[in-house]
């Protein structure tokens, strides 16, 4: 009776220590440099960056630049510019324990910017999934690489979180969804959407005062659609705009001292 009640015991531990140590551990992926298309270098390299930061704030993810995976692999530069869609070399990333690849490039056509990115299955060595989208500008790229990310891995869309000091609560009022107009100046705000970028040499090749690499957050806030005209600013100061701080006695306000107290 003794040794059955040991070996079930045995047993049930066997059975719980893999689960919890598996749960550890994520699943790696590796992030290829998107390839630019009729685009800036840089300016992909950055949106790599991104693609990057999207991942890692999933929290599911072990993620791997391609540096990363030369390093680990001992690859040549030369060969990591081949690529890695072909059988063979996904294999090789699955022996490193690698599970996913994601590739993909950022291109121009016309007056529209594109991101097309590719998930490929490393233990299969086989395509997975791919997106492909567009934008009208190059200010709307970084959030439509955020979306495609969480499209590709199957995740939710983000939530927008609104911003926390609403204008519209001091009497203004909201012209259309992200805008507000101010009632004593008629200025026009939108709303500039907040969200997180990595600043330093995220590239490897800048001054020691870029280091470390580390994450910026920025808070949603609203910003004048226009520039503002002088009438607008003597409603709010009271004086002419013209004035600062060495006009003397012409000027009826000191706007230095009113601007800080």
């Amino acid at each position: 009776m003794k040794r059955t009640s040991l070996f079930l015991l045995y047993i049930l531990v066997a059975s719980i220590i893999p689960s919890i140590s598996s749960g550890q551990e994520l699943p790696r992926v590796a992030v290829w440099t998107l390839e630019p298309m009729n685009t800036p270098l840089v300016h992909v390299r950055q949106l790599t960056s991104f693609v990057v930061s999207e991942i890692t704030k999933l929290k599911k993810y072990e993620v791997y630049s391609q540096e990363n995976v030369r390093v680990l692999a001992g690859w040549t530069a030369e060969r990591m510019q081949l690529g890695c869609t072909d059988s063979k070399c996904l294999t090789a990333l699955g022996q490193m324990d690698i599970a996913k690849l994601i590739s993909g490039s950022v291109g121009k056509i016309a007056k529209r910017y594109t991101v097309s990115l590719n998930l490929f299955d490393t233990q299969k060595a086989r395509a997975e999934n791919a997106i492909s989208k567009t934008c009208e500008s190059e200010d709307g790229l970084i959030e439509l690489i955020q979306a495609s990310v969480r499209e590709l891995l199957g995740e939710d869309p983000e939530t927008e979180t609104p911003a926390k000091a609403e204008p519209s609560a001091s009497g203004g009022k909201k012209t259309s969804l992200g805008e507000y107009r101010d009632p004593a100046t008629g200025m026009e705000f939108i709303l500039v959407k907040g969200g997180c970028y990595q600043m330093g040499d995220v590239f490897g090749d800048g001054n020691p005062n870029e280091k470390p690499v580390h994450d910026v957050c920025v808070e949603d806030f609203y910003m004048g659609k226009h520039e503002v005209t002088q009438g607008q600013w003597r409603t709010i100061i009271g004086s002419d705009p013209s004035c600062s701080e060495n006009c003397g006695d012409d000027c009826p306000v000191n706007i230095a001292q009113m601007i800080l107290g």
